[in-house]
């Protein structure tokens, strides 16, 4: 997934629509496995979730877990999309993961999110965005031509068939 630039530099993390915490904790389970598979002390690394669903941020701090000093989670309750957003100064994070989210933005909210996503954040994003059409949604088969103009640029793209899966 790239995580491996987060485990080996460490730094300001987002997990932005964290919903209940599953992709912060795996990165830090990734995180804490790296660094023993390398032998690595690793360097410091603060996540922050976000999420606009007050209830969800509560389940966070309930469950996400480290057993790692090393990492720190933080969790807020805010939305990246509304008009006054100003919660995070230019490149306060390293990296930033957003998962579940793209697809559920008009194009609307999705160019003023990805315009903050492009101020607040410094080295990469990880984006995991729906390819199929679904009631509701707003896949975004040309996601890469977005994050060009924000000034990203996509270095590995995979598409990953999840379930139920049919190859036809």
């Amino acid at each position: 997934l790239g995580w491996e630039n987060i485990a080996k530099n460490g730094g300001n993390i987002l997990d932005i629509g964290c919903g209940d915490g599953d992709v912060t904790q795996n990165l830090i389970d990734y995180i804490i496995s790296y660094w023993k598979k390398n032998k690595l002390k690793g360097k410091k690394v603060t996540i922050y979730g976000l999420d606009v669903n007050k209830s969800r941020i509560e389940n966070c701090k309930k469950l996400v877990k480290s057993k790692s000093n090393k990492i720190k989670t933080i969790f807020l309750v805010d939305d990246m999309a509304k008009k006054r957003f100003n919660r995070f100064k230019k490149n306060f994070f390293n990296y930033c993961l957003c998962t579940g989210v793209l697809e559920i933005l008009s194009e609307k909210h999705n160019d003023i999110f990805l315009s903050r996503i492009s101020k607040i954040v410094s080295k990469g994003i990880y984006i995991e965005d729906l390819f199929e059409t679904f009631p509701g949604g707003f896949p975004r088969d040309n996601l890469g031509y977005h994050l060009l103009k924000k000034k990203f640029h996509v270095k590995k793209r995979h598409v990953i068939f999840s379930e139920p899966f049919n190859k036809f």
